[in-house]
């Protein structure tokens, strides 16, 4: 898995059992867009601005040395984020797809920090770990190091291993928003954000600094990531979502042939042996595939 925003989702449900389920935000999110779609002054612009803050978490290393990222990747990530979402032209966020669009929303890092006093919007924390290798540690250190996540958009870089030494990164669902048709008890506030490996976190066409891994260093985990954030779902989790649902119709009616053709071959009908086993050893089969679904969806 490179991307645990979904798998995260479930262990929160699972904290949380008030949390909305994907149809509830689904259709939550369907009636906004037709309310957007019916407002005569949608296109008036209005760019909003997302102050960031950047936790990069290390054991103390010098700056620029393993986690301990320069200022210069964060950078970097800031401008690759605003290419993306405001669909630059001569950018890579650029794109010519028909649902393509700038959705008019930036980020820019914070310039003052809770107390008031003047930050460049990166937050270097000092832990007694290099690494983190379990999802419950990650969390742990989320809620003790972020910034008032009604003032700023937190970011954390880290360096995971273990059992997420493959991930790249992943983000928690909105939910405590306060905003309508989201419950308010969906999970606490305190984790709210995304967290990136630090391989992956920044554009390494824009500055070259490394360490950066080898595939992903254009910059769009964090866009990927920061999507789920404010919202966005992976599509093929909504296509299983159907899938499940057409199924839960379906599959009791094979298993319904299953039995009448089990009654039938032991009963010795005229009916080829091997034609019954065929039929029961397909259906059987789309039995095991409904069972992954319903497991996994």
């Amino acid at each position: 898995v490179r991307c645990a925003s979904v798998e995260n989702e479930a262990l929160l449900k699972s904290k949380y059992p008030d949390r909305e389920t994907t149809q509830q935000f689904e259709n939550w999110i369907s009636q906004k867009i037709q309310e957007n779609n019916n407002n005569s002054n949608k296109n008036i612009s209005a760019i909003i601005t997302i102050p960031v803050v950047v936790h990069i978490l290390s054991n103390g290393d010098a700056i620029g040395t393993n986690e301990n990222l320069v200022d210069g990747r964060v950078f970097s990530q800031i401008q690759s984020l605003n290419q993306d979402f405001r669909r630059m032209l001569g950018t890579p966020g650029y794109n010519d797809s028909d649902v393509g669009a700038d959705t008019e929303i930036e980020f820019c890092l914070a310039q003052r920090k809770p107390d008031g006093t003047a930050t460049n919007g990166i937050d270097r924390v000092i832990t007694s770990t290099a690494s983190f290798s379990t999802r419950p540690d990650v969390e742990a250190m989320k809620a003790t190091t972020q910034w008032d996540p009604l003032q700023y958009f937190n970011i954390w870089v880290v360096n995971f291993s273990g059992s997420l030494n493959l991930l790249l990164g992943y983000a928690q669902f909105p939910s405590t928003s306060g905003l309508s048709g989201l419950n308010t008890n969906g999970g606490a506030a305190n984790t709210d954000g995304v967290v990136i490996s630090y391989t992956s976190f920044g554009n390494q066409a824009i500055f070259s600094g490394g360490p950066y891994d080898g595939t992903y260093n254009k910059g769009r985990t964090t866009t990927h990531e920061i999507g789920h954030a404010l919202g966005l779902r992976h599509i093929w989790v909504m296509e299983m979502v159907t899938i499940k649902q057409k199924l839960l119709i379906v599959m009791p009616l094979i298993f319904v042939m299953i039995l009448l053709l089990r009654d039938i071959y032991i009963m010795d009908v005229n009916l080829e042996a091997t034609v019954v086993l065929m039929i029961l050893d397909k259906l059987i089969w789309l039995r095991t595939i409904w069972i992954i679904v319903m497991i996994h969806v």
